[in-house]
């Protein structure tokens, strides 16, 4: 469906460069959602350590 105009060649780089950094962006997001909810798990399981040592 893409519509190569060889007088706008920067059009198409320009949507390159837009579509890789959004994906770009995604990753990075996800990454930094998983990293931080596995320390919100870390967090709770050292919580519960914590409490079962206070319970003993």
């Amino acid at each position: 469906m893409h519509k190569t105009q060889v007088n706008e060649p920067n059009k198409e780089c320009i949507h390159h460069l837009q579509k890789s950094t959004v994906s770009d962006w995604q990753q990075s997001w996800i990454f930094f959602f998983s990293l931080f909810f596995w320390i919100q798990n870390y967090n709770v399981e050292i919580d519960i350590k914590r409490s079962n040592l206070q319970c003993r």
